[in-house]
């Protein structure tokens, strides 16, 4: 299952007469979706992430299907269901995998951890310590209180639709405007037969608060599936990157099986790592193999340094003379705008190659024997939807 990380600032979009972040759709049938819409800043980067969830509106037909824990020896989480009533008990949310649970966490584990300390100070009997005052705290009472109180923050759902409905209404998001968050989930891909296009998401599933100064990122990590000819030098010489023509798998409900859809990856780097991701796509040991790669999301305009060619013909010339330096005009112009740029960026192999049984033939769509070429991959084959 292909997963990501973000680590950035979180933000609504601005809502209009005919957008709306914050939705909620009830059917004919019964069946009620709730749609929040956030967007997620990292670095020169930022994606749009659609968290959703549903559930009958008549909830006597509501019941929650999950996994259990597994006892010790077992190889699989056994199969259980909960009743609609008792998903927020705690004893019933203990009883679920972590892993089969929606998370969000507004507190930084750094203030926790600082609060446990404290504790442990003031039962050894200390009486002035530098927590103590950072925390406004002075006696063993108040100091578990405070940490109680903090643990309450986090909220465990067991229901998606829960999820999205509490982060939509009972979050302050402009409270944490400037806070910064680590956000986990998996990478999901759709195929509609009718339009012959596949459609991407970024499924949440958890919401941490971290460091304000932890390094901002997104990254996608990914089981991609390639061939001998899926490695593409074509514009290497011209541009600094080569390319990975691979497919991913995914699940389709409708079809209740796996299919595949196109990804492309770029790598950037000298001409000893190209020569060596040449040699191995040379060399693959099957018609398609498999790895998993690490890869930075990267979506937006990217800012660098200024160069000769930013500066007008006066400071150039000025430059030349040595009345200016290159150097005292970066200082001045600050970082300025490159080049847009959607696409996933090569970060590391995880895997060596591993063979299937798979054919070239095999990587389409589960619904239709359609199949797409690198040649014409759409938006959906990017980081986000391009509009």
């Amino acid at each position: 299952m292909d997963s990501f990380t973000f680590i950035g600032t979180l933000s609504n979009p601005k809502e209009t007469e005919k957008f709306h972040p914050f939705e909620r759709q009830t059917y004919q049938s019964g069946w009620t979706i709730t749609t929040l819409l956030m967007r997620c800043h990292y670095g020169d980067s930022n994606v749009m992430l659609r968290l959703s969830g549903g559930k009958w509106a008549d909830d006597s037909k509501n019941i929650v299907k999950t996994l259990k824990e597994k006892a010790e020896g077992d190889k699989k989480y056994p199969k259980q269901d909960i009743e609609w009533s008792k998903r927020f008990d705690s004893e019933a949310i203990k009883s679920v995998p972590f892993f089969k649970r929606f998370v969000f966490d507004p507190v930084r584990a750094s203030v926790k951890q600082d609060l446990r300390n404290l504790i442990s100070q003031l039962k050894n009997g200390e009486t002035e310590t530098d927590l103590m005052k950072k925390y406004n705290v002075s006696d063993l009472n108040q100091a578990e209180d405070m940490l109680k109180k903090l643990y309450a923050k986090k909220k465990e759902f067991l229901v998606e639709h829960d999820f999205v409905e509490y982060l939509g209404t009972c979050v302050d998001w402009d409270k944490y405007k400037n806070s910064v968050f680590k956000i986990t989930g998996t990478y999901e891909s759709s195929y509609n037969a009718n339009d012959q296009k596949f459609y991407t998401n970024y499924h949440v599933t958890s919401i941490h608060r971290v460091e304000d100064d932890e390094k901002q990122l997104g990254q996608l990590k990914a089981n991609v599936y390639v061939g001998k000819d899926s490695f593409d030098t074509m514009d290497y010489d011209e541009d600094g990157c080569a390319r990975i023509n691979g497919w991913t798998s995914y699940y389709d409900a409708q079809e209740k099986k796996n299919g595949f859809r196109p990804i492309m990856i770029s790598v950037y780097g000298n001409a000893a790592l190209i020569n060596r991701f040449q040699y191995l796509f040379d060399n693959v040991p099957a018609e398609i193999v498999s790895t998993q790669l690490v890869c930075d999301i990267v979506n937006g305009t990217q800012y660098r340094e200024a160069t000769l060619d930013d500066l007008d013909d006066e400071t150039k010339e000025d430059i030349k003379f040595g009345l200016t330096t290159l150097e005292s005009q970066r200082q001045r112009m600050g970082r300025v705008a490159g080049s847009t740029i959607s696409e996933f960026r090569f970060v590391d192999k995880l895997t060596i190659f591993q063979k299937t049984d798979y054919l070239e033939e095999s990587m389409c769509p589960a619904s239709g024997n359609a199949q797409q070429t690198s040649d014409d991959m759409d938006d959906g084959d990017l980081p986000f939807d391009l509009d």
